[in-house]
């Protein structure tokens, strides 16, 4: 149960606390947002792999009135998509948190941007993860709809693409 909470959890407060680490800390060095980053998606990496491990399962009455319960269990098709999950959050946030903004020219981004770029990516994960474990149907479409905001976030206002427009639509076309 414990490895279920990690694999959950984590990404959710790395989505949250690096956000609220660039606003309250003026300063904060690029370098700290994409340790901290990496160090939440490791988290949920090892967090999904005792889940996977392990099989918990958690059924939870959530909104008697609607019948629907927090039902989160592993079973044979979402044990690999968790782990693949969990390797590419950590893949994910690992590329852009080697990169030196000193070596690298017009590579110097703003603290809030930066925290907004591991955010949306650990929201991703997040989302990733629960529609992965989900055993409702609506839990699982809010897992989904935790997956869609980030990715939206992460294509209109991170994006530097000349068809950029096009790739926001397409996002919620799907």
């Amino acid at each position: 149960m414990i490895w279920l909470l990690f694999a959950v959890l984590a990404p959710l407060f790395g989505a949250l606390g690096l956000p609220l680490l660039a606003r309250f800390v003026p300063k904060v060095p690029a370098r700290a947002l994409g340790v901290g980053g990496l160090g939440f998606a490791i988290a949920t990496l090892i967090g999904v792999v005792g889940t996977v491990l392990e099989r918990p399962e958690v059924s939870l009455e959530w909104i008697p009135a609607l019948g629907v319960r927090l039902d989160l269990a592993v079973d044979g098709v979402s044990a690999p998509l968790l782990l693949l999950t969990g390797l590419m959050g950590v893949v994910a946030t690992a590329v852009p948190a080697h990169i030196d903004a000193e070596d690298v020219p017009g590579a110097a981004v703003e603290s809030s941007r930066l925290a907004l770029y591991y955010a949306c990516l650990l929201g991703t994960i997040f989302g990733a993860v629960i529609c992965f474990l989900a055993g409702d149907a609506m839990v699982f479409f809010i897992g989904f709809e935790c997956v869609l905001l980030p990715m939206w976030l992460l294509i209109a206002r991170l994006a530097t693409l000349p068809r950029k427009h096009w790739l926001e639509l397409q996002v919620f076309a799907s």
